[in-house]
């Protein structure tokens, strides 16, 4: 009989243990079938796309034609009145304005040509305000042009893109 006592001993503890597991199991899948809710509450604030504007055109002042033939009398600047655009966007955000180095202009006959030599004041900005607020700023282009001696007189025009890249 003590040969079967240990046995039932031996029994007895692994019912034990197998009932100590299985009271886990339950407890751990009784835990994992709890749930918990809670209610989040959120929002977005939809704004227009960042916009480029006009506000004046650039132009030149008049300019009087001299000096040696092949010469160039000089270069006349635009000022910063003369081309001016609005960047309208999210106060913060930083751009950058973009626009060829040069513009050939093209007198009204098509006869003659002078090149006007491009600069955008202060190309890359930040608009201003409180961060997300909407907001405008303004970038200013100048621009030279060199007058040759044998230039015809008349109005000379030329167009060129000005490309609003946001950052």
């Amino acid at each position: 009989m003590a040969a079967m006592t240990g046995v039932r001993t031996i029994v007895l503890g692994l019912a034990a243990a197998m009932t100590a597991m299985t009271a886990g199991t339950a407890l751990a899948q009784s835990s994992a079938q709890s749930s918990a809710q809670v209610e989040v509450r959120s929002s977005v604030t939809i704004v227009d796309p960042p916009a480029l504007g006009k506000e004046t055109e650039l132009s030149v002042a008049p300019v009087a034609r001299g000096g040696a033939p092949g010469a160039v009398t000089g270069a006349v600047t635009a000022t910063a009145v003369g081309g001016r655009y609005a960047v309208s966007g999210v106060a913060g955000d930083t751009f950058n304005i973009a626009m060829p180095a040069s513009l050939r202009l093209v007198r009204g006959d098509g006869a003659g040509e002078v090149v006007l030599r491009l600069s955008p004041s202060g190309a890359m900005t930040t608009l201003p305000g409180a961060y997300g607020a909407r907001s405008v700023g303004s970038v200013d282009i100048q621009g030279a042009v060199g007058v040759p001696r044998e230039a015809a007189a008349g109005v000379y025009r030329g167009a060129f893109p000005v490309i609003l890249s946001l950052q």
